[in-house]
């Protein structure tokens, strides 16, 4: 409650790097309420929002995350092989403009497990992508 309490004070007075502080101690706390609680669905959600972007704070996370997604979706596709005779590189940069959404049509795959595996990465990326604009957005706007 006392970061609540001067998360909203910081926010009134316009000081928002303090509130955003705040805000991440906040949940830290509730994190650490939902373990004692031995609260365990709550708390994996909470632990995983921190890991991924630092319930918006850390925006830097979220784009590490992204680029380690586009590697993943990339091997993956290689291994399922969808484009007959193209790099690994090629995969991966297939795996790119999917989960940005780009989406050139240069390339196609052309297994079902690949056209699926690739609307799985494009589904991702715009979740992602999405959080990442708020994350940002959230910086830029309070500076």
């Amino acid at each position: 409650r006392v970061c609540r309490s001067l998360k909203l004070n910081s926010m009134s007075m316009g000081n928002f790097a303090d509130a955003g502080h705040l805000t991440y101690l906040e949940k830290t706390y509730e994190r650490l309420g939902h373990y004692r609680d031995k609260a365990w669905l709550p708390w994996l959600g909470s632990a995983a929002q921190n890991l991924l972007w630092g319930y918006g704070e850390k925006p830097w996370r979220l784009a590490a995350f992204m680029l380690f997604n586009i590697v993943f979706f990339g091997s993956l596709i290689h291994f399922t092989d969808p484009l007959p005779g193209k790099t690994y590189w090629e995969h991966i940069y297939f795996s790119g403009i999917t989960y940005l959404t780009v989406g050139y049509g240069d390339l196609a795959p052309h297994a079902p497990l690949a056209r699926l595996l690739s609307v799985l990465c494009a589904a991702v990326g715009i979740g992602t992508f999405g959080m990442l604009i708020a994350a940002v957005t959230k910086k830029v706007m309070y500076r």
